[in-house]
């Protein structure tokens, strides 16, 4: 068995403050997350009249920057935008060498989702009165659905590039990432499994593009190294086993009942086997007794429909489930 190397979470070189943007604007900070985490923080303050809060949860290997441009218009409808670099991300990573790499003695996509909740518990303090929605984007998505599963305090999820996770391919996943960690160590590259999910899914399109259908959104994403880290066998099975466990009885009977839930992807998305794994998944927030469940398709579209060629269509979409 290798030995796991020491981790250390080097002193962050943004603002320890709570981030506090001035209306219309953007403000970076921090926040504390579980256990005492610092993590990144972005506020995007209501430029309107203050409706609504979103905290928006980024997708695996991307981070919160990739959200700016969907964040300044929810802003522009008067909605506060929060958005963090999850665990193992972006500029919450101690380092570019520590994106897609285990912490010491954690679990990435357990604490991510008890980050998350305190996120949700600390704007929803400083923004008394006014409904707080969650946003997941693939990776996220299922973080979040492990913040509704524990009972976090939220008006609405949304979900985006997700699916119902448990599957005979997701299943297997676990033990290939499971087997990697003992055997080569957790900071070990995933490089099986990269090549059975990313790898395939590039092979579903004529253009390589399973992202979008708008060929620049993959130039930026392939431009940022905050996007192209091979991501590590101790990431993959703290994902695998958090995420095949979202779906159990005693889960689904502590999901609030009147949370309103809206799910959106492309019919084109392998992620949500084109729509299939979308309608599984809100067929068990339906049998969880969820009141309000929503399904929207989006004809043509792939994995990132906040970054697709119809994108502002998709933003109304948002917004209107939002705020009305």
């Amino acid at each position: 068995m290798k030995e796991q190397s020491k981790i250390k979470i080097s002193v962050p070189d943004y603002p320890q403050n709570f981030p506090e943007s001035a209306a219309g604007g953007n403000a970076e900070g921090s926040f504390l997350g579980y256990g005492g985490r610092r993590l990144y923080l972005v506020h995007y303050g209501a430029a309107a009249a203050a409706r609504a809060v979103l905290v928006v949860a980024h997708g695996m290997s991307e981070s919160g920057k990739r959200y700016a441009e969907f964040a300044a218009d929810m802003s522009g409808r008067g909605v506060h935008v929060y958005v963090p670099d999850l665990r193992a991300h972006g500029r919450t990573a101690a380092s570019r060498a520590e994106i897609g790499m285990p912490e010491d003695g954690g679990n990435l996509f357990g604490d991510s989702a008890g980050d998350i909740t305190e996120l949700i518990k600390q704007v929803r303090a400083r923004h008394d009165g006014l409904p707080v929605y969650l946003l997941g984007h693939s990776y996220g998505s299922f973080v979040s659905q492990e913040v509704l599963r524990r009972g976090a305090p939220i008006d609405g999820l949304l979900l985006s590039g997700s699916a119902h996770f448990k599957s005979l391919k997701n299943a297997a996943g676990l033990p290939v990432a499971w087997a990697g960690s003992l055997i080569r160590g957790r900071r070990a590259p995933a490089k099986l499994i990269d090549k059975l999910s990313f790898k395939a899914y590039e092979k579903k399109f004529p253009d390589g593009n399973w992202l979008s259908r708008d060929g620049s959104v993959r130039e930026r994403y392939r431009a940022d190294d905050d996007n192209t880290h091979m991501f590590s066998m101790g990431f993959y099975s703290d994902f695998f086993r958090g995420a095949l466990a979202l779906y159990s009885r005693a889960g689904a009977a502590r999901i609030d009942k009147d949370v309103r839930i809206f799910i959106f992807s492309g019919d084109s998305d392998p992620v949500g086997g084109e729509g299939r794994q979308v309608y599984r998944l809100a067929r068990f927030y339906e049998r969880a007794g969820v009141r309000d469940v929503r399904v929207k398709l989006y004809a043509g579209g792939r994995h990132e429909m906040l970054n697709e060629s119809n994108r502002h269509e998709v933003y109304s979409d948002v917004a209107g489930f939002i705020l009305n």
